[in-house]
């Protein structure tokens, strides 16, 4: 479960509760839940609530679909506006919605108002640059990739050297493909001064 994805959740008296997961922890997950207002409009709720991640339902991985227009649609929504919804299983007066959400598009649909100033698309992200060490957070964090590169792990912590190895390499290789910075970027020796 990442944030972004949509969940249904088990509620009181049987009920089933909708909403988008705002972040993630152990055992808990953060939460604006979609609410039913006024002529069957729903919307996002002001507050964030936390809730165990055992109350979950059913889990809508969001990036498994082709937008999140399909997303709300397997959640049982359609989008009126970008931040209010309609029950696909409801009758009576349903209001129309924005034309511009009955196109299978992805935009900013689906995401709390709160939030969209803060979530950047991968592929519109700034090109990764190495922090200038010039306070202790940057030196400490390029010290401890130093010392990473230098650990000679004995028993079971191979696996786990090895296994941050492969990653980091899988993310540097899609950062370089991404902004086509090839190798002039040593990600895994930064400098200390």
């Amino acid at each position: 479960m990442i944030p972004g994805d949509y969940v249904a959740v088990h509620a009181e008296a049987d009920q089933i509760w909708y909403a988008e997961v705002v972040s993630v922890a152990d055992d808990t997950i953060d939460v604006y839940y979609i609410e039913k207002g006024d002529a069957n409009v729903w919307s996002y709720s002001n507050d964030v609530f936390e809730i165990p991640k055992g109350c979950v339902a059913h889990h809508i991985v969001t990036s498994s679909h082709a937008n999140v227009v399909c997303a709300l649609r397997e959640l049982g929504f359609r989008p009126l506006t970008d931040s209010t919804f309609a029950r696909l299983d409801e009758t009576g007066v349903i209001p129309v919605g924005d034309a511009a959400f009955d196109i299978e598009q992805d935009d900013c649909i689906g995401i709390h108002p709160e939030m969209r100033d803060f979530i950047v698309p991968d592929e519109d992200g700034e090109a990764f640059c190495l922090a200038i060490p010039d306070n202790d957070f940057v030196r400490e964090t390029h010290k401890a990739v130093c010392e990473f590169n230098c650990w000679n792990p004995v028993g079971e912590a191979v696996r786990v050297k090895q296994f941050i190895e492969r990653l980091d390499t899988s993310v540097c290789d899609s950062e370089n493909a991404r902004t086509r910075l090839g190798e002039g970027i040593s990600y895994n020796n930064p400098p200390l001064r």
